[in-house]
This record gives C-alpha cells, sequence and structure tokens, in this order.
C-alpha cells in the first residue's frame, strides 16, 4: 500500500481535536505507511492539546483559512497521497484503508467519502444532517456530488499540478472549488460509498452561521445573480431527489414523519435564506461598501 499524509486543519477545536486524533491513529494501516500533519491556527487550546500526540506532527499556521491551511498541509506532506478529515470527526478503522484502495484500484486522482451523522446526535441535529450535508450527511452522496475534504484523498502530485487551494475562497467551497477544477483539466475523482466518516452534526445557531458563510463562498465561486433565487428553491424540495431518498432511507436513518415533512423542509428554507442573505452581503462588499461603512 502507498504512503499516505493525514492532513487535519484547526481553528479552534480544543472540544474535537482529541476524539479525531485518537481514531486516526488506530486506522488499520501500517504505521510506518502514514503520518499526521495537524495544521493548526487557532486562539484557543488546540495546538497544546494536539502536541500531547505521539506520532502527530502540529504545526501553527501563521494564516488562517481552509484553502490556505490545507496547501500548507500538502507542502509539508512528504508522501504521494494526501488525505484529509475534519477535526469535528471521527474515523472507523477501515477509513485509510478504503480511500487508498478506492484510488489505487479505480486509478483516479480524487475520492471523497460519506459524513454520517454519529449516532447519539441530537434531533435537531439529526434534521439538518438530513439535507445531506456536509458531505451528504445522512442521505449519503451521490456519484457526481463533489467531493468534501472531511472525508477525502488525492494524488499529491496532481493537487500541486493544479495549483493546490484556491486561497482567495476564503469562507470555504475549496474542496467544491477543486473539485471541479481537477475535472476540467481532465482528472478524475469518485465517490467512494464504502468510504465513511462520522461528522459531528451543528446545533441551529452553528447550522445558519454556516449556511450565510456558505452564501458568502458561493459568491467567490459563482457570481450569477440566480443565486438569488435560491430561496424559491423550497417549491421544488418535495419533488427533489434528495427529499425521495430521505422518505426511502427513514428508517435506517431513524426520523420520524413529522420531522420529514415539516422540521426537514423549514430548515432547508431557512437554509436557502441564509445562504441568500450570505451571497448579497458578499455582493455588496464587493462594491466597497464595508469600507465605506465602517
Amino acid at each position: 500500500m502507498k504512503s499516505v499524509s493525514i492532513v487535519v486543519i484547526t481553528y479552534n477545536e480544543e472540544k474535537n481535536i482529541s476524539g479525531c486524533l485518537s481514531s486516526l491513529l488506530k486506522v488499520d494501516y501500517p504505521k510506518n505507511k502514514y503520518e499526521i500533519l495537524v495544521i493548526d491556527a487557532s486562539t484557543d487550546k488546540t495546538f497544546d492539546i494536539a502536541s500531547k500526540f505521539k506520532n502527530v506532527k502540529v504545526i501553527k499556521s501563521k494564516e488562517k483559512g481552509f484553502a490556505v491551511q490545507r496547501n500548507l498541509g500538502i507542502k509539508l506532506s512528504k508522501n504521494e497521497l494526501v488525505a484529509f478529515t475534519d477535526a469535528d470527526c471521527i474515523v472507523p478503522k477501515d477509513w485509510l484503508k478504503v480511500l487508498v484502495s478506492s484510488i489505487e484500484s479505480n486509478k483516479v486522482s480524487g475520492v471523497g467519502g460519506n459524513a454520517y451523522p454519529p449516532k447519539d446526535s441530537s434531533h435537531i441535529g439529526l434534521c439538518i444532517a438530513c439535507l445531506g450535508f456536509p458531505a451528504g450527511g445522512a442521505l449519503g452522496l451521490s456519484d457526481n456530488d463533489p467531493i468534501s475534504t472531511c472525508n477525502a484523498i488525492f494524488s499529491k502530485k496532481v493537487i500541486d499540478s493544479i495549483g493546490g487551494f484556491d486561497a482567495s475562497l476564503r469562507y470555504g467551497g475549496e474542496d467544491t472549488d477543486i473539485t471541479r477544477r481537477l475535472r476540467a483539466n481532465g482528472h478524475k475523482v469518485i465517490i467512494e460509498k464504502d468510504s465513511f466518516v462520522y461528522h459531528k452534526t451543528r446545533d441551529f445557531h452553528e447550522f445558519l452561521s454556516w449556511c450565510f458563510r456558505r452564501g458568502k463562498a458561493k459568491f467567490n465561486i459563482s457570481k450569477s445573480p440566480l443565486q438569488l433565487l435560491m430561496p424559491l428553491a423550497i417549491f421544488a424540495y418535495p419533488f427533489s431527489s434528495k427529499f425521495r431518498k430521505l422518505l426511502s432511507k427513514r428508517k435506517v436513518i431513524n426520523i420520524d414523519l413529522f420531522s420529514i415533512f415539516f422540521v426537514v423542509p423549514v430548515l432547508f428554507f431557512l437554509r436557502q435564506l441564509y445562504m441568500t442573505a450570505g451571497w448579497i452581503y458578499e455582493f455588496i462588499r464587493s462594491f466597497g461598501w464595508k469600507e465605506k461603512h465602517s
């Protein structure tokens, strides 16, 4: 099996980093075939906590940002494959083996997997995961979905060849962007259905904050004014493939019909509304509004 560098980027993850690193150190993979790099830009105790783990390299990043920190991790990695997960994720023992096997057997440049909610998730957290994020959430990813860097592996050589992650994307979306650029440059990336991590669910406030940031990220990726129509998607949601998928998997997910027909649609509408607000905010800011009114 090929050697792998696992990169975890962190910003104020003192509550989560121990669980993540503990699971990474227990993966069923030759110990001399993988390294763990934590690229930290925190202002809390994340760096100190991570530094206590043996066989984990913790690097302080001078800059904060998803893309910036991932690029630093790639730069400092010493192996031909680079895997990513997030600090609020727990990986199963076969996580790395499944990803490496998939990228080798399929002869592709990148592989992404699912991010399921933990079994002890709150009800609102489970409902949020039923919207299909992050990385497919409770529904799982489809073949044409972009790779999410909470569960992914790439060829370091190929990532370097396209210039790494786009550091100008300050609010996220860098994984969606790099998936598009890889495919646009003729590189094949796939979704491995057998790969998954357990991703900590968000509470209601975290959910709305994420949606607003995602809207700002969408502006940086696509400035099409059609983004303003996002809230209207609520009318199409009951007819969408994700809604049908939710209905078909409700017993596996263990979610009730009231939540499916009422709670999840309300969360969907709020997601679209807050993403639109984030898009508008970034649109206005692009004209120098923030500087004039600061």
